[in-house]
């Protein structure tokens, strides 16, 4: 244990702790980065703006499968 506190202690181990800790905060940031990319992406229905919209149009009509495309277009269409 005494060689493993020496190298920590050195100037390289500083090195390779430093190293090893900018690895795994760039992967985390990275991880993270990817999962915001994901909930905000426009063209997908698993973004929060889109689940949040007919969320508020689920609980405000009752409809339980509410969905703001379909609710327009059934406005702007009516019963064709």
């Amino acid at each position: 244990m005494n060689d493993l506190m020496q190298f920590a202690n050195s100037r390289a181990g500083q090195v390779v702790i430093l190293a090893t800790v900018a690895a795994g905060v760039v992967y985390y940031g990275q991880k993270k980065a990817k999962q915001v990319a994901a909930a905000v992406n426009p063209v997908s229905d698993q973004n929060v703006f889109y689940q949040g919209t007919n969320a508020v149009g689920a609980a405000v009509t009752g409809e339980e499968n509410f969905n703001l495309g379909y609710w327009i277009y059934d406005v702007l269409h009516g019963d064709d």
